[in-house]
């Protein structure tokens, strides 16, 4: 899964990385939806 593009489609624009201070919040993110994709049967 990506960061790119996750919660505000920034893939579309790639002149705006994700900052630094960003990063923590989303991977948090991915983490909890990766445990969701894993509790599903």
């Amino acid at each position: 899964m990506s960061r790119l593009g996750l919660f505000d489609k920034r893939v579309c624009q790639p002149t705006e990385p994700i900052r630094p201070e960003e990063e923590k919040a989303i991977d948090a993110a991915i983490d909890r939806i990766r445990a969701m994709i894993a509790e599903l049967p």
